[in-house]
């Protein structure tokens, strides 16, 4: 059984965001080559980011998770 911990410290690869029914942003390896989860200091606590890569390793986008539904791994 896999222990709980915090995302940001999750080894699994992230697969896909979910931002509801009908909204999503994938691994596809030709826009997106992965997403990463961080955490940013909030005003009290830590907040969790998500970084979006593009193929060159760049980030191409970062997503509050306060907007993300649900998290696919691999």
């Amino acid at each position: 059984m896999n222990e709980i911990c915090s995302i940001a410290e999750e080894p699994t690869q992230i697969q896909a965001l979910y931002f509801g029914e009908d909204s999503s942003l994938e691994v596809d390896n030709e826009i997106v080559s992965a997403i990463k989860a961080y955490l940013e200091n909030g005003p009290m606590a830590p907040v969790t980011w998500f970084a979006v890569y593009n193929p060159r390793n760049e980030i191409i986008l970062r997503i509050n998770s306060t907007y993300v539904f649900a998290v696919e791994y691999e």
